[in-house]
């Protein structure tokens, strides 16, 4: 379940971190170059799509690494308490 959970979020993360660097780098540069009237044909349909998607993929990022996280911190403190647990009664 968590290996599952590990590879969904670096998946979206990494999709999500690969999108800003090629707009950043390949794209803005590019339409950079256009005319003033052809960079903003270009650009308001790519800018009304990410701006439509992105906020729910940066909140499921952030949701699932936080959900990661809880849930690694369970599974830690679980068998922590198993193992004193344990020491407890060997003594």
């Amino acid at each position: 379940m968590l290996k599952i959970l590990d590879s969904l979020v670096i998946l979206l993360a990494g999709l999500m971190v690969g999108n800003e660097f090629t707009i950043a780098v390949f794209i803005n540069p590019a339409f950079e170059k256009l005319s003033e009237e052809g960079h903003s044909a270009v650009v308001s349909p790519l800018a009304k799509l990410l701006g439509r998607v992105m906020p729910f993929w940066y909140a499921s990022v952030i949701l699932l690494t936080i959900a990661d996280a809880v849930l690694r911190w369970l599974q830690f403190h679980q068998v922590t308490v198993c193992i004193g647990s344990g020491w407890l009664f060997c003594w």
